[in-house]
């Protein structure tokens, strides 16, 4: 069974579909980053409220934290893939291994010397 047919029946990002890399990094959506700020709101306010807007400020913060979940991105083009369940072989963006990918990048991409 190839890596085509494992992604499409696990639903999981095994390979990117635009330029067949394997190497991710996952990372939290921005979306869900409103949810924290839409907490602090209802915190700020719950004094005038009587704690009803913390009820409302949670709720709001978990259906973000549910609708927007941590997306899956390509070191090499950057594509990003939202609403799969992440792989747990993909970590965190790791600073050294970006930074060895654009090398690479690079020097695939230089001109021949034509001198």
């Amino acid at each position: 069974m190839d890596s085509y047919e494992r992604q499409s029946r696990t639903n999981v990002v095994i390979h990117c579909l635009i330029c067949k890399s394997q190497d991710f990094f996952v990372r939290d959506n921005p979306k869900r980053i409103l949810g924290i700020l839409y907490l602090g709101l209802s915190l700020g306010c719950a004094y005038w409220t009587y704690g009803v807007s913390m009820l409302i400020g949670l709720f709001l913060f978990k259906w973000l934290s549910h609708r927007y979940s941590k997306i899956t991105i390509c070191y090499d083009c950057y594509t990003k893939y939202y609403n799969f369940p992440v792989n747990p072989l993909h970590k965190e963006y790791n600073l050294e291994f970006a930074t060895k990918k654009e090398k690479e990048i690079r020097n695939i991409r230089k001109l021949p010397n034509l001198y």
